[in-house]
């Protein structure tokens, strides 16, 4: 099984490293098409911040009431290829369940189960949804109770967590717990932070790793643009062998004024 996953794209106002919005939103999808082609995916995975609709600094859909996810959706997210899509919304889509099912045509939490894989995806920003006025999101833990539902409700072997993004000291000691001790349980997913590491939260969380999922905006990696950029992370299961790497797409682009051409190449992997 081959399972891509995405985040922070950003569908905004905003252009990076001298690359244009749609130019860069267009390779996006055609980045994850070839990656289909070289090897058939079984799903794409999403996590959160599609476009800037809800920003501090001047988000879309309080001042103006557009949706730049919708037109992230309808734009660039039907250019994948054709297999399961699972979406979840980031910090900067602070709708309502209503309001977010209605664009999307998901709910803010779900699970995406195929084989021996499951893939609990939760709403980390999902504080103080529908907000009158911008601000950059509210984090919540865990919804432990929840996340063991979905553990009773899919008997699969290997399990996912997958959100936004982790604030570890903002977590409870029962989704540590949870964590540590339930061995279906592999690693964590996460996107918000515009890099690709693969963290160790200690021996607390049981040697169970946060795989971050990269960017296809702006990198926040010290070491710029050459040690994590434009790209997405791939996850391989083969019964019970897992691993997983973060690929860096071929691009051009412009950095601190100086043009720059990343080959397309792996980093950042894991195996379990």
């Amino acid at each position: 099984m081959k399972i891509l996953l995405t985040s922070d794209v950003h569908d905004c106002h905003l252009d990076w490293y001298g690359v244009k919005t749609d130019t860069r939103l267009r390779q996006w999808a055609r980045d994850i098409q070839e990656e289909h082609e070289r090897a058939p995916l079984d799903m794409i995975l999403m996590l959160g911040d599609y476009a800037l609709d809800f920003w501090f600094a001047g988000g879309t859909f309080v001042n103006k009431g557009e949706s730049r996810t919708k037109h992230f959706l309808d734009t660039y997210a039907s250019l994948l290829p054709d297999v399961p899509i699972y979406l979840i919304p980031g910090n900067h889509e602070q709708y309502s369940p209503e309001k977010w099912k209605e664009i999307t045509g998901s709910e803010r939490y779900l699970t995406a189960a195929k084989d021996n894989a499951m893939f609990i995806m939760t709403d980390s920003y999902a504080g103080d949804l529908g907000p009158a006025a911008d601000s950059d999101g509210t984090y919540v833990p865990t919804d432990c109770a929840w996340v063991k539902e979905q553990l009773e409700k899919y008997p699969c072997e290997n399990v996912f967590i997958c959100a936004h993004g982790f604030e570890i000291p903002k977590e409870t000691d029962e989704f540590r717990d949870l964590v540590k001790n339930e061995s279906r349980i592999k690693c964590l997913f996460q996107g918000h932070y515009h890099q690709s590491k693969v963290i160790d939260p200690g021996p607390d969380w049981g040697g169970k790793k946060i795989l971050q999922t990269g960017n296809y905006s702006y990198t926040s990696d010290p070491g710029g643009p050459e040690a994590s950029f434009w790209g997405y992370r791939l996850l391989y299961i083969d019964g019970s062998r897992l691993s997983s790497e973060y690929v860096m797409c071929a691009c051009d682009f412009v950095h601190e004024g100086k043009k720059m051409h990343i080959d397309r190449h792996s980093v950042d992997s894991w195996n379990n």
